[in-house]
């Protein structure tokens, strides 16, 4: 039986796999999982879309990476700072270092444990998922 779904997260990550596999995960875990594969379709759809919770790889192909949505969640979305999930295999590469040694928002390496997903997915939504 599907549990309901009380949450919807946006999965923002280039590679088709990796979003295909984390919406089939949340929804397993009662969360809608919306995908998109860049940070611009990312824009666009919260634009006109309210979401939960944002899980993004940091390093993507195009004008807006990982950093630069989370630069746009905090000067458009600001209510979604705190519910913004960062995934992604380089957390040092090009201009992501430097936002990593100073920035608090939650991140998971991959490859990661589900469990650790699971984990900080819960976490970033009040332990009620």
């Amino acid at each position: 039986m599907q549990p309901s779904l009380k949450y919807r997260a946006l999965v923002v990550d280039d590679e088709v796999s990796l979003v295909h596999l984390q919406t089939s995960f949340l929804s397993d875990i009662g969360i809608e999982g919306v995908g998109v594969y860049s940070g611009i379709e990312a824009i666009h759809y919260l634009q006109s879309h309210q979401v939960d919770l944002i899980i993004s790889d940091v390093r993507m192909p195009g004008a807006v990476d990982g950093v630069k949505l989370y630069d746009w969640i905090s000067q458009n979305r600001t209510e979604m700072l705190n519910r913004f999930l960062f995934v992604s295999g380089d957390m040092i590469g090009m201009n992501a270092g430097d936002f990593f040694l100073t920035s608090t928002v939650p991140r998971i390496q991959k490859p990661f444990l589900w469990d650790d997903y699971s984990l900080l997915v819960q976490q970033l939504l009040g332990n009620e998922a």
